[in-house]
């Protein structure tokens, strides 16, 4: 057994802690100045931003308005927000195209801003073709989409759509049978451009009856060949003189030709015609 000093054992040296997590300190530092550098940038933008919302140069001077009809100056001024003198950065294209849509008459708007104060709006707008006969008059575009209900402030000049109750109220076997060809064929006929149409009636058994404007009369056009049936009608019509007065009815679909009914009156005065 040994009696002189013990021997002790190496204890292990411990690292500073700045030196064991150096790594550690110098990201989180670096993380710390550039977190600075961006607080310090984005309040800086939006100071800048702020200022050129106050700018005089970046106030809306110019608006141009393209396809509007029946959308008043008023109307598009309050629905997107755009006047003369805002500032051109308040304007948010997205958002007033949007705005503009909820408007019945608008079908689709491109709103388009040119720095620095130039506002491009563009609308495009439904063509009211009908006035549908439901519950009270819808308005009918040429798409076939019931858009708004009719007020007289519409000021619509179209025919009405009735025989609805036939089909329940359905449009679907209305167009089926040919509606559109039909419109087309009445805005292609002479005869109907002088006289107008105020009505036109779908019914499932007969087909088409359309009534004139001019004297109210009632003129059977049937399921098919409309074009041809209305170039029939135009002869008869332009060779008459004296257009659809006299006249109660037409039929264009009898299989024994055009039947043509006058009334009482010219027929007294005609003899039996």
């Amino acid at each position: 057994m040994f009696k002189g000093n013990r021997i002790k054992a190496n204890k292990r040296r411990r690292e500073p802690f700045t030196r064991k997590h150096k790594g550690k300190i110098l990201f989180l530092a670096k993380a710390f100045a550039v977190t600075a550098v961006f607080s310090l940038f984005a309040v800086a933008s939006i100071r800048f931003y702020h200022e050129l919302l106050l700018s005089p140069s970046l106030e809306i001077k110019t608006i141009n308005i393209d396809g509007k009809q029946r959308v008043s100056v008023e109307e598009i001024m309050e629905l997107t927000g755009v006047h003369i003198g805002k500032n051109i950065l308040g304007v948010r294209p997205f958002s007033a195209e949007k705005a503009l849509k909820t408007h019945p008459f608008v079908e689709d708007a491109l709103v388009k801003i040119l720095l620095p104060g130039t506002v491009n709006i563009a609308i495009t707008e439904r063509e009211p073709v009908l006035l549908v006969n439901l519950d009270g008059l819808y308005v009918m575009d040429k798409k076939g989409v019931l858009f708004k209900k009719y007020s007289p402030e519409d000021s619509i000049d179209v025919p009405v759509m009735t025989g609805l109750d036939d089909f329940k109220g359905d449009m679907e076997p209305i167009f089926k049978a040919g509606l559109f060809t039909l419109l087309a064929a009445l805005s292609e006929s002479p005869v109907f451009t002088r006289s107008g149409v105020s009505e036109i009636n779908c019914n499932p058994a007969y087909g088409f009856t359309i009534t004139t404007v001019a004297g109210g009369v009632s003129v059977r056009v049937g399921k098919d060949d409309f074009a041809g049936r209305l170039k029939d009608l135009d002869k008869i019509i332009s060779g008459r003189g004296a257009g659809f007065a006299g006249l109660e009815s037409i039929d264009l679909t009898s299989d024994r030709g055009v039947v043509v009914k006058f009334l009482a009156t010219s027929t007294l005065k005609r003899g039996n015609t």
